[in-house]
């Protein structure tokens, strides 16, 4: 039977009404599960009072998206985004396993932090430089497999006038009651008892925590040329900063923690000429096999960390530095 043009333009435009209105309604129950999920998650952490939204959408797939995020740091300091979207996620028991988060348009007040924290100098050395507020794009993904014990978290980042950085961190030996432990203290649900008792119970753990792999690339070439804009506008003109410091890596002591000389040599130049010129300073293991993290100690101190400075780490994990 032959079906005129006109009928089937009217059975496919009928097909499309009804899968539209069943992605709105699926739409509108991933919709008010995300806001459940969300509000809950707050609420059991204790963020309920400082993170707020101003709307929340979410798609059947997964995907969940907050618009007007603020993160209330104190009365006068407020962190804010215009988005934040979270996708990829995965639950066990209630908790977060697996998420990415994409943070756009955020906006630190960096001025507003710096008033509040007038002895932290990092702050102060920000607004110095005239960032009365840091503006950028942001992303998050962190990735626990409770069963392999392991950890992932990638990052990245751009910041206005500033730069950005990017950073991948792989760990294992990450036990579940480590994770419950941290979770508590963070949310502040914990008693001293408690926290003693965790501390003895967590202690061999601890040594269990190995290094798979660590890759960071920071860009500071923003920064960077605000400071040599500061120097040239100054009357009377003062010095680079960069010029009176020392250098900020000694490849004598790379030398001395087991680095190779040229190797030690080549490190210590690339962050030489980053510090000094600023663009992109790209620091990454060469481990061949995980390394611990912690090493048994004596007394006092029954645990230490398997380097005992910047130098020991780089050397210790074969690190390689360019720019």
């Amino acid at each position: 039977m032959k079906v005129s043009n006109k009928v089937a333009s009217a059975l496919v435009l009928g097909a499309l009404v009804v899968a539209g209105g069943g992605w709105t309604l699926a739409k509108r129950h991933a919709t008010a599960q995300a806001r459940d999920l969300v509000d809950g998650f707050l609420i059991r952490e204790g963020l309920n009072g400082r993170v707020g939204y101003a709307d929340l959408s979410a798609s059947p797939f997964g995907s969940v998206s907050l618009q007007g995020v603020t993160v209330t740091l104190s009365p006068d300091a407020v962190v804010r985004a215009t988005s934040v979207d979270v996708s990829d996620i995965a639950l066990q028991n209630g908790e977060i396993r697996k998420a990415r988060l994409s943070a756009s348009g955020a906006d630190v007040p960096v001025l507003a932090m710096a008033r509040a924290d007038r002895y932290n100098q990092a702050l102060r050395e920000m607004v110095s430089l005239g960032y009365t507020s840091l503006r950028g794009d942001v992303s998050l993904a962190l990735d626990y497999d409770d069963q392999r014990q392991s950890l992932s978290v990638e990052t990245s980042g751009t910041v206005r006038d500033a730069g950005g950085w990017s950073a991948r961190l792989r760990m294992e030996g990450i036990d579940p009651t480590m994770v419950a432990t941290a979770r508590r203290l963070a949310s502040g649900n914990f008693n001293p008892l408690e926290l003693m008792g965790a501390a003895a119970q967590n202690m061999d753990m601890l040594f269990r925590v190995a290094l798979v792999e660590a890759d960071v690339t920071v860009d500071n070439s923003g920064i960077r040329r605000r400071e040599r804009e500061i120097v040239a506008t100054d009357l009377p003109q003062k010095q680079d900063p960069s010029g009176r410091q020392a250098a900020p890596l000694d490849p004598t002591a790379l030398i001395r923690a087991g680095m190779a000389p040229e190797a030690a040599r080549n490190s210590a130049a690339a962050v030489g000429a980053w510090a000094k010129d600023g663009g992109k300073l790209r620091v990454a293991t060469g481990l061949s096999r995980p390394m611990p993290v912690f090493k048994r100690g004596a007394g006092f101190a029954p645990i230490l960390p398997a380097f005992d400075s910047p130098e020991g780490f780089l050397a210790v994990t074969k690190a390689t530095i360019s720019n």
